[in-house]
């Protein structure tokens, strides 16, 4: 009588990393158990129904490794993904993965101020742990940029203090989400200039003239 041996046929399996994430982010997908030295074709199924597939080859024990990088114009909600055994047809499980899209937002306080006044800046929404271009477009249109850093829940913190030659008037602030492109609402700040007014106009003799002035450096 001959002894009893045991064998086992693997599964095609597959897997992603992270589960969600914000444009811009990195997925890992890598498969297992499929023909050794073979072809394997992958398979992405996007929110709105749309398979797409692209070619991987194995390696000696079956396994391939793949990686996705979001873009900016990657279709945000969640993803389906299996491979298929090119040489038995086998499908993989099936697993998803979503895709955020950053929100971006800014805002600014005061909203208007004397030169020396300092206006926080903050943005929310942004893409965590990556960063966000911020652009202060002056009251004569010229854009600067200043670039900032967003924490793990994609916000930054962010102030401004109008010096003695900043530009007087009516300035312009918004923020692009490097990673994905998006940009937040434009918020505006006004630079006030100083101005002194005289009461009563005028007066005889005797009279006393009150002369405030007002929008100066405090």
């Amino acid at each position: 009588t001959s002894s009893t041996v045991s064998f086992s046929i693997t599964q095609p399996a597959v897997t992603v990393s992270p589960s969600s994430g914000y444009r811009g982010t990195t997925f890992s997908e890598p498969g297992t158990g499929f023909t050794p030295s073979s072809t394997v074709t992958l398979h992405f199924v996007s929110p709105s129904g749309v398979d797409s597939t692209i070619a991987e080859t194995t390696n000696g024990s079956g396994a391939y490794s793949h990686s996705y990088t979001s873009t900016s114009s990657t279709t945000a909600g969640t993803w389906q993904y299996y491979a298929v055994d090119d040489t038995t047809g086998t499908s993989s499980n099936t697993v998803s993965f979503t895709v955020l899209a950053a929100s971006p937002s800014v805002s600014v306080s005061p909203s208007q101020g004397p030169r020396g006044t300092t206006f926080s800046e903050p943005g929310t929404g942004f893409t965590p742990s990556s960063t966000a271009t911020l652009h202060f477009v002056s009251p004569s249109g010229v854009d600067s940029t200043i670039a900032e850093t967003t924490n793990g829940s994609g916000a930054y913190s962010h102030s401004y203090t109008a010096s003695s030659s900043t530009e007087v008037g009516t300035w312009s602030y918004y923020a692009v989400d490097d990673s994905s492109g998006a940009t937040s609402p434009t918020v505006t700040f006004v630079v006030t200039q100083p101005t002194v007014s005289v009461s009563p106009s005028s007066g005889y003799q005797g009279t006393t003239f009150s002369e405030p002035g007002t929008g100066f450096t405090p």
